[in-house]
């Protein structure tokens, strides 16, 4: 029995190590790229961008509903492995915390967002076949991979509660999805080659939200005959404000005072 999934994550004896796929690692996570329009981009700020949290969920969405499973090849032809050991991770439950649409829809997550999506693969109790559990690992945490003198793949992998990164050997202890690669080990991401483009539509949106929080566009200033008292200027200017600022009070005509 094969599968592309049972090729892709090898053979061998996997190390634990206790990693929690629900922990802070996915949040928070620092990073990202300055923006020409000097807005710094991140996977946090990209997600706050309409258009680009619409399609990525989309995606990670769609792609998650569809059917998972074993199936045994045949010479012509193939048909489902419901036994195979490997079918009740990908079609269930890969691991404690989540089920298989939330485990999908996650992994598909980070492979559209950033084009590259990590998978721990832990191992089973002794004697009970040696998958125990699949745990999506956070992207921006991951370091490598670097090929070594064997064609070995190696990770390093930066726990959330800081320490020593994690060694992880790729196909082995960790299943690599990549994207659109230039180099075939590590993945383009998104967030770095539309940078830009998702930097200016942050600049516009915060941009907007700062006029129509503010009002309209002033357009002269506050004279008095007087010589007005630091605070009483102060007071003046901010009742100016609350009468004049906001998008809710936008078109009225304030009132002025005192030979103003």
């Amino acid at each position: 029995m094969t599968s592309m999934v049972s090729w892709l994550l090898g053979a061998g004896a996997p190390r634990a190590s206790g990693l929690d796929p629900l922990d802070d690692r996915y949040y928070n996570v620092p990073g990202g790229s300055l923006s020409r329009a000097g807005v710094r981009v991140s996977a946090e700020s990209a997600m706050k961008t309409s258009a680009v949290y619409r399609c990525v969920s989309i995606l990670a969405n769609v792609l998650a509903m569809f059917p998972k499973a074993m199936y045994e090849k045949l010479n012509k032809g193939r048909r489902p492995a419901p036994d195979h050991p490997l079918d009740a991770f990908i079609s269930f439950a890969p691991n404690r915390h989540q089920n298989a649409f939330e485990f999908w829809r996650q992994v598909c997550y980070h492979l559209v967002l950033r084009q590259n999506a990590y998978v721990q693969i832990v191992p089973g109790p002794a004697g009970r076949g040696w998958v125990g559990g699949l745990v999506p690992l956070h992207p921006d945490r991951m370091q490598g991979p670097e090929e070594l003198g064997d064609g070995t793949l190696r990770y390093r992998y930066q726990r959330p509660g800081g320490g020593p990164p994690i060694t992880m050997i790729g196909n082995q202890d960790i299943w690599h999805l990549r994207g659109l690669s230039d180099d075939g080990l590590r993945g383009l991401s998104m967030l770095d080659v539309a940078s830009d483009s998702i930097g200016l539509s942050l600049a516009a949106e915060r941009h907007a939200s700062r006029f129509f929080d503010r009002g309209v566009k002033p357009t002269g200033i506050l004279q008095h005959e007087k010589t007005l008292k630091p605070e009483t200027a102060k007071e003046m200017s901010e009742s100016f404000g609350r009468i004049s600022g906001g998008e809710s009070v936008t078109g009225k005509i304030p009132v002025l005072w005192e030979c103003m």
